[in-house]
């Protein structure tokens, strides 16, 4: 809004009128950039983050299963150990 915009409202609805129609404007424009950010992040959530979270499922599934094998090879070491002590 310039100021020839500004001093036509105000001539015409008066300073209580020119501050309700700028605050709601100015609230008008707050929305629209939240509205912005939401959808930006929304997007971010569906695609980036979605895609990490599936990476690190998958990682998180390849470590359990060397855990498993690294626990079974360690048992049966443990066995062979004690049969060859004697034990």
């Amino acid at each position: 809004m310039d100021f020839s915009a500004i001093a036509q409202l105000v001539a015409s609805v008066g300073i209580p009128g020119a501050l309700t129609v700028f605050f709601v404007w100015q609230g008008n424009i707050r929305e629209q950039r939240m509205g912005s950010r939401i959808d930006t992040l929304e997007t971010f959530i569906r695609t980036d983050l979605a895609q990490q979270n599936d990476t690190v499922t998958e990682v998180l599934r390849r470590n359990t299963d060397a855990l498993d094998r690294a626990n079974t090879t360690m048992s049966r070491l443990a066995v062979r150990l004690d049969k060859d002590s004697g034990h």
